[in-house]
C-alpha cells in the first residue's frame, strides 16, 4: 500500500505484514513514524505517532477505497484514496 498526499509535499508509505494486519506508516519527515493497527471486521484504523499527544483516527469504507483521517488538532482532516482493489 502506498498512500500519497499533496499536503506540504508529505508522502506516506504504508507497509503491512499480513495476516497480522499491522501497518507501519513512514513519512518523509525525519523521526516521524506512524503505527497503524486495525481490526478488519470493524474497518477502524488507529494511527499513533511517536510525537506526544498526536492520535489519528482513520475510518474507511473498503468498496470505494476512501480513507478519512482526522487528527487531534481541530479542523485538520485528511482524505486518502487508494487506487487498488480491496481483496478480502
Amino acid at each position: 500500500y502506498t498512500v500519497s498526499t499533496s499536503f506540504l509535499g508529505e508522502i506516506y508509505t504504508i507497509s503491512t505484514n499480513l495476516p497480522g494486519e499491522i501497518y507501519t506508516v513512514f513519512t518523509n519527515l525525519p523521526g516521524e513514524i506512524y503505527t497503524v493497527s486495525t481490526n478488519l471486521q470493524g474497518e477502524i484504523y488507529t494511527i499513533s505517532t511517536n510525537l506526544p499527544g498526536e492520535i489519528y483516527m482513520v475510518s474507511t469504507n473498503f468498496p470505494s477505497e476512501i480513507y478519512t483521517v482526522s487528527t487531534s488538532f481541530p479542523g485538520e482532516i485528511y482524505t486518502f484514496s487508494l487506487n487498488i482493489p480491496w481483496k478480502p
